[in-house]
């Protein structure tokens, strides 16, 4: 059995994930010296790390001269075997945060200000603090400081870009010693000949790499980030302005395991009603930090992603989805009653060649692939492209080919996407989801009796001005119907699911945007009432 005496270990399973971390004091092997049974799984330094060896000869000792000893490591046993999960979450808020800049990312102050202003209390410590000391009296200083303290964040200094030549001493410790370890770049190509030293630290360890590309002031989306990404194995990429604090806030919460999520379901126009719910968090000053969609919320999640305000973001699906016309292209229904063209011109259009990467908050969305079953996550490539698979609704719109995958709507797998969410962040997160799907109905209306429907005779019937309207189901409505029943939501759970009450309105009525935006607007208001 060995106690932590400095550092952080991470237990992990068959997949080399980690499921559970230890920190300062905590013991690994307890169960093993009690039973003296192999132990049952494999524990991983996650950064330099410190550990003291009991042997089992004193810890029996122990165990027999201390019955104190011994209540406190069965309560220990009981409650690992009760609480991993949470325990999981708990120890992954990082307690030491490295600061690294390559080439010239800029000024780093208001991010370190940021970290350290969302803690009880945090100690800034500058390359100067390593003068004069070994490396053991460092670590030293630096434990004592990380007890004291609720984070401790690593000055690390700037490192030559193109290939970063070298890593000083004091940055190669700065490394090895943080839980997360913060790489900030000025947009550009990305190292042309590699990481060097720095890369291959950063290769050996398990602490958590973010990636903060330093953006233009005004920049309307973020740059290419992928060589960096590939570059230095990131777990998570932050787009910052230089002349936005909500940017770096929102990296520093992220960071620091503080970060709001927020989660669109799919529901047809029933998903106009997002729009009136992001009005109501914005209004409200709940800071979204990621989301993700499923189906339309695929699509207005994008708008999020990408920081449209309320109102950009329901003029935009007003004037470029609402009220454009060649959406609805019929055709033969050999795969789907439409051609699907005009949706796929449309979605073009509004992406303007964005990709995931360049959006303000992470974002992921999802469709289900026909040929595996399996739930898609996508996170990488043409926004446009994601969202079309996201919203192929079966039988309406065609499927979407993407190498030997043949995509529809996620929501045949899983209407609301808080795992996907979820999984896309290396430390904890409040999930926000907005659910406009199980809880509709759809009105028989006056559907005949002996499932025999003559789509002729509803046609001139709602052709005809003398006529009132046909009150039955379209395809469209039933097949949405069919998949809002169908998706299994998963395991994970939303800290606060916000349902508006749409029973009044269609869910193929796109005209009553405004009617489906109150609605969402209403829901959310009173959620946080």
């Amino acid at each position: 059995m060995v106690a932590v005496a400095r550092g952080r270990l991470g237990v992990v399973d068959a997949d080399d994930d980690v499921i559970a971390t230890l920190g300062r004091a905590e013991l690994v092997g307890e169960m093993g010296a009690l039973t003296g049974r192999p132990r049952s799984s494999t524990v991983v330094a996650l950064r330099d790390t410190t550990v003291l060896e009991i042997d089992q000869r004193a810890f029996d000792d122990l165990f027999d001269s201390s019955p104190v000893l011994g209540r406190a490591l069965s309560r220990l046993v009981i409650d690992r075997l009760d609480g991993e999960a949470t325990r999981a979450q708990q120890w992954a808020v990082p307690r030491v945060v490295a600061v690294v800049g390559v080439g010239e990312p800029g000024d780093l102050d208001p991010l370190i200000a940021a970290l350290t202003r969302r803690v009880g209390s945090a100690e800034v410590v500058a390359p100067s603090f390593a003068a004069g000391r070994g490396d053991d009296e460092v670590l030293a200083a630096l434990d004592s400081i990380e007890a004291d303290n609720d984070l401790v964040v690593l000055l690390a200094g700037q490192l030559a870009a193109g290939g970063v030549a070298g890593t000083d001493s004091w940055a190669d410790l700065c490394v090895r010693h943080a839980d997360v370890v913060i790489v900030a770049v000025a947009p550009g190509r990305g190292p042309s000949g590699g990481l060097g030293p720095l890369g291959n630290r950063l290769g050996e360890l398990r602490s958590t790499i973010e990636l903060a590309v330093m953006n233009r002031a005004g920049a309307d989306v973020g740059a290419d980030a992928s060589v960096w990404m590939v570059a230095l194995g990131a777990d998570r990429l932050h787009h910052l302005r230089v002349d936005d604090s909500g940017s770096v806030d929102r990296c520093a919460r992220l960071v620091l395991g503080q970060g709001v999520g927020l989660v669109f379901s799919g529901g047809a126009a029933k998903g106009l009603a997002h729009l009136g719910a992001w009005r109501a968090l914005s209004e409200l000053g709940v800071e979204i930090d990621a989301v993700a969609g499923v189906s339309f919320g695929a699509l207005l999640g994008a708008g999020v992603a990408l920081d449209y305000t309320p109102e950009a973001l329901q003029t935009e699906v007003q004037d470029r989805l609402v009220k454009e016309r060649g959406l609805v292209d019929l055709t033969f229904p050999w795969m789907a009653l439409l051609r699907g063209e005009g949706v796929s011109d449309r979605l073009r259009d509004v992406g303007r060649d964005r990709h995931f990467a360049q959006t303000w908050r992470g974002f992921v969305c999802t469709s289900c692939d026909l040929v595996t079953g399996d739930l898609v996550e996508h996170r990488t490539g043409p926004l446009w492209e994601a969202i079309r698979a996201s919203v192929s609704i079966p039988g309406v719109l065609p499927p979407v080919r993407m190498g030997e995958r043949l995509l529809v709507d996620g929501a045949v797998r899983s209407n609301l996407p808080i795992g996907p969410l979820r999984a896309g962040h290396p430390t904890p997160m409040t999930v926000i989801a907005i659910d406009v799907g199980k809880d509709g109905v759809l009105p028989a209306g006056e559907t005949p009796g002996g499932g025999e429907v003559s789509g002729w005779k509803l046609v001139a019937r709602r052709l005809d001005p003398r006529r009132a309207k046909p009150r039955v189901p379209s395809v469209s409505q039933v097949l949405m119907r069919v998949m809002e029943l169908a998706g299994d939501d998963g395991d994970a759970v939303a800290d606060r699911v916000i349902r508006p009450d749409l029973s009044e309105l269609g869910v193929g009525d796109f005209a009553q945007i405004d009617q489906f935006a109150q609605a969402g607007y209403d829901a959310t208001v009173s959620s946080f009432a």
